[in-house]
């Protein structure tokens, strides 16, 4: 879903104008190599990257050939993910996976993201999923998000996007148009900052990064932002401190969701991605509690079936950790804004698992000093996981 094709035609004639590199014209033969590869009765990643990998003398000419590969075969899945759909949200994920992408031949943006991160990482790519906003050529922020990549290519981090790569959704018609869009391939951080804003500032690759207000604010007022944190010039490279950090996160790790919890809150307070993630590292410490709480519950089974007091002693802060980490996300969760539809259903869905934590927590600290007590008075109590 993004700008028109003939948008697009005047977007490549004003790069050329102001200096910005075509693409294309750099790497013309690994495009027509990457054009010729095809592979039938197989969805493997590591078979297509192969492939597409040869005769690439370096990281980048792999991730172009990616990314070439991708945007002319896949096409932007529009029923699917139409409204009229009846698809649950879980099965549409499933065909977001890198083998049904190449099966199918058809994504929304987290296929195209998986697809094009998979093949990097098969051969040796470090690639990152960036979720964040998009902004169309009239200025509207579309309210569902995006998703594009961040690569590691002979020693530098580059943005990659490869579903506005592919092409363009015509809204009239409701029909993807297959057009490639080079712009999109390892522009400059100040230049794509313009119309993809990252939740986590820290994938904005910028040395001073850009407000979410200032994102949102007209093109004219957005350009003079740019060239005040930047100084008016394109990227020299990040700072030690910025590659070290891009090159430790783990998006799916505890760590990660408090690091960019802080870093989205310190900088857009109040938004709905910060106080999500920050959510999501309280409601993780709170479901590795429950875990170790449940393997307690089953190594009891290699014992003798029946806990002591002290069992119960060292269970209970345990207990309390879980309850904890629940409480701690509701209170992040109970913050957000229902009218920024950024991260609206995640929220919702860890709002729900937060809830379930808490009243399985509780239940549990209000049986323990019970059933403690009955092993007290002799009794064999039986303990189950839940």
């Amino acid at each position: 879903m993004r700008k028109s094709p003939a948008i697009q035609l005047i977007s490549m004639l004003l790069l050329l104008m102001m200096g910005f590199p075509i693409k294309s014209q750099d790497y013309a033969d690994i495009d027509e190599r990457a054009r010729g590869v095809s592979i039938r009765g197989t969805t493997s990643v590591s078979k297509l990257a192969r492939e597409l990998a040869r005769n690439c003398q370096n990281d980048t000419e792999k991730a172009r050939s990616f990314f070439i590969w991708i945007a002319d075969n896949i096409a932007y899945d529009l029923r699917s993910f139409s409204p009229q759909s009846r698809l649950s949200v879980e099965q549409r994920l499933a065909l977001q996976t890198p083998e049904q992408v190449i099966k199918r031949r058809q994504a929304v943006c987290e296929g195209y993201t998986n697809l094009f991160n998979a093949l990097c990482e098969s051969v040796g790519i470090q690639s990152i999923a960036v979720s964040g906003q998009v902004k169309y050529n009239d200025g509207h922020i579309a309210e569902n998000g995006h998703l594009w990549s961040l690569i590691l290519v002979d020693g530098k981090w580059g943005i990659v996007d490869p579903t506005w790569g592919a092409g363009g959704v015509d809204e009239n018609k409701w029909k993807f148009i297959k057009q490639l869009d080079d712009s999109v391939f390892l522009p400059n951080p100040e230049t794509i900052i313009k119309d993809h804003y990252p939740n986590d500032p820290l994938f904005q690759c910028l040395p001073v990064p850009i407000t979410l207000q200032e994102f949102k604010s007209d093109e004219a007022s957005l350009e003079l932002y740019i060239n005040r944190k930047t100084g008016n010039t394109t990227s020299s490279g990040l700072s030690e401190t910025h590659q070290n950090l891009l090159a430790s996160a783990k998006v799916d790790s505890t760590q990660y969701y408090l690091e960019a919890g802080n870093r989205s809150l310190a900088l857009n307070p109040g938004n709905n991605f910060g106080l999500w993630a920050s959510g999501k590292y309280h409601i993780k410490n709170a479901i590795q509690a429950r875990e170790a709480h449940y393997q307690s519950i089953r190594d009891l089974k290699y014992v003798n079936y029946y806990p002591s007091e002290a069992w119960f002693d060292k269970q209970m802060p345990i207990l309390k950790a879980w309850e904890e980490g629940a409480l701690n996300c509701l209170k992040f969760i109970e913050k957000s804004s229902s009218r920024e539809g950024n991260y609206k259903v995640q929220i919702e869905n860890l709002k729900k698992s937060a809830q379930s934590n808490l009243k399985a927590s509780r239940k549990a600290l209000n049986d323990f000093p019970k059933l403690k007590a009955d092993v007290k008075r002799g009794v064999r109590v039986r303990l189950y996981e839940g």
